[in-house]
């Protein structure tokens, strides 16, 4: 019986943790989304700076726009 070559199995296990991990993100995203989210609820009004901070940490910050472009008086 001939074996596989190592790199044809290396890329079968890399694909199948791939899938893994997907499987995994969307678990935890259900998570976060659904339980921690409602949780943090609670202490909007009993610990208003650990909430800030939850939401703070919960923000998407994209990184790729730098800066954000002043609109120019227009000219007449």
């Amino acid at each position: 019986m001939r074996s596989l070559p190592t790199h044809r199995v290396s890329i079968a296990e890399r694909k199948a943790a791939n899938e893994e991990l997907k499987e995994i993100f969307s678990v935890s995203d259900i998570l976060v989304n659904e339980q921690l989210d409602r949780i943090m609820v609670q202490f909007k009004n009993t610990a208003p700076d650990l909430y800030a901070a939850s939401n703070n940490a919960r923000m998407i910050v994209h990184y790729s726009i730098r800066y954000e472009k002043e609109d120019k008086p227009q000219s007449n």
